[in-house]
């Protein structure tokens, strides 16, 4: 009789760490694949549903003809004979059809939310994918208007009647989408139409603060504020060369005056969305001659402005955001091929050249201009005779030169030693031209020339 052998204890244990693994990475496809797919039903589900409505409002059930209004219809308004609906997730929660007229036709919109938390904020229907599915979304704003239109119409089942309209509390692009984020902020202090408001996020921060003096005299109607700004670069190494922020203020939101310190920022007032340039305000055809004002690591500025509200409703922030443009470095390099040798027709080494801007740009604008450095580093294993490269300036630059001489050919300037002091550079030598070697001035300092 043949001894019979078992699997041993070391290959059980090989074969359950191999189904381990495979476990580790089936499961998560797998739920990928599952999540993904609730979430398209989701969006073909709500998809149905504003085609029921499209075929009701062109069938004049519900009576939304007004340029001027954001129309809201419920989702239960719309009976369908294939049925409804539904989440794949839980029971609706809420849910609206968003139509706008035209004049020529209708725009639909979706918003909704259901039992399980997954939501969409308010999105043109075209634009409608798996991205807008949100999780632990509670209740969904209904006071978003659609383009210009001030007015809201939210209906109510089983939508016979026609509601009273209310104002809207901000607004989305037309055939855009309601972006909550990255912040709601709501005022601290005082009564619900007074007190302050403060945002801060990242390295900027803004305050509101209710003011009296600044509004018409004898005006009971609004309520005047004053913004404080205060903007900082907390980088330890880059310099912040323009940010803008940007805001959704209240309909009917007046921008009383523009920041005092036009070099530093410019404040615009667009329907509802609140915009603040800074830094890097000049060429803007209204503060003409300002100057650079970056932001070097740790350097902060502040500044204000004042704005007018009606005083019937709390003042809010909405869909703040802010973004920042970092100045080109101050280090620019490249690496060149350089012939060698009166005849050497086919012998070329490398020439390395560091173009290092001496601290930040200055003057006032379109005549800003800095001083520059120069480095040179032989990357090859032959000596470079009589070194020499070419700048090559977009239009409105030009060089002013202290250390090296250069000699112009149109926008290109071939820079080579002025004196003879290191004309020639042996094999893997560094090099660095005393003192500054030449002043470039420009109308902007983060357009950069080219190295060749």
């Amino acid at each position: 009789m043949k001894d019979r052998k078992g699997f041993t204890l070391i290959e059980l244990l090989a074969v359950i760490i191999i189904l381990g693994i495979l476990m580790l990475i089936a499961i998560p496809s797998v739920n990928t694949y599952v999540n993904n797919s609730k979430k398209n039903a989701y969006i073909a589900s709500a998809k149905k549903t504003i085609d029921g409505a499209a075929v009701k409002l062109n069938g004049d059930e519900f009576y939304v003809f007004d340029k001027n209004t954001t129309y809201y219809i419920p989702g239960s308004c719309v009976k369908m004979e294939s049925g409804d609906a539904a989440s794949p997730y839980a029971d609706w929660e809420q849910r609206y059809i968003v139509v706008t007229y035209t004049g020529d036709g209708f725009d639909y919109y979706w918003t909704s939310t259901d039992k399980a938390g997954m939501g969409v904020y308010l999105t043109y229907r075209e634009n409608l994918d798996i991205d807008d599915i949100k999780t632990e979304v509670g209740t969904i704003p209904t006071n978003i208007g659609v383009g210009s239109r001030e007015k809201i119409v939210i209906f109510e089942a089983p939508c016979d009647e026609m509601p009273d309209p209310i104002e809207a509390e901000t607004t989305i692009p037309d055939k855009g989408r309601y972006v909550p984020g990255p912040v709601t902020p709501e005022p601290t202090g005082g009564e619900a139409t007074g007190g302050s408001l403060s945002w801060s996020y990242e390295d900027f921060s803004i305050k509101f603060d209710e003011i009296t003096n600044g509004c018409d005299v004898g005006d009971t109607e609004t309520v005047c504020y004053h913004a404080s700004i205060t903007v900082k670069n907390n980088s330890s190494t880059d310099t912040i060369k323009k940010y803008v922020a940007s805001f959704d203020v209240p309909q009917g939101t007046v921008l009383l005056r523009d920041t005092w310190d036009t070099e530093k920022a410019h404040i615009t007032l667009n329907g509802t969305r609140l915009t603040i340039d800074g830094i890097d305000v000049q060429g803007d055809g209204i503060h003409t001659g300002a100057t650079y004002n970056y932001l070097t690591p740790g350097k902060s500025d502040s500044y204000s402005f004042q704005i007018k509200y009606k005083s019937n409703s709390p003042f809010t922030l909405r869909n703040g955001t802010i973004t920042y443009t970092i100045l080109a470095a101050p280090v620019q390099t490249s690496t060149i091929e350089h012939v060698t040798g009166e005849h050497a027709l086919n012998e070329s080494t490398k020439l390395k050249v560091e173009l290092i801007r001496e601290g930040n740009p200055w003057g006032t604008a379109p005549n800003i201009s800095a001083n520059y450095r120069i480095k040179l580093t032989n990357l090859s294993n032959q000596t470079i005779n009589n070194w020499s490269f070419i700048l090559e300036l977009p239009n409105g630059f030009s060089i002013t030169p202290y250390n090296i001489k250069t000699v112009r050919n149109g926008n290109e300037y071939t820079c080579s030693d002025p004196w003879g002091n290191k004309p020639n550079l042996a094999p893997n030598e560094e090099y660095e031209i005393p003192g500054n070697a030449f002043q470039m001035t420009y109308p902007d300092p983060n357009t950069l020339p080219i190295i060749k």
